[in-house]
């Protein structure tokens, strides 16, 4: 089954980060800057999803 754009939580559930600060600076942070992925939807919003670039 294709796993579809997953909510920052789940993905931090998913790669077994309990720390939510250190799953943002080492995983999310990184991957925004390398221009991997980007953040769908409003940037305060819990709700936004994480997106690879090129892929709707």
């Amino acid at each position: 089954m294709k796993a579809g754009p997953k909510p920052v939580k789940a993905l931090q559930e998913a790669l077994g980060f309990s720390n939510r600060t250190y799953f943002l600076r080492d995983v999310i942070n990184l991957l925004m800057a390398a221009g991997d992925i980007y953040r769908d939807g409003n940037l305060k919003s819990p709700r936004a999803l994480i997106r690879l670039k090129g892929k709707r």
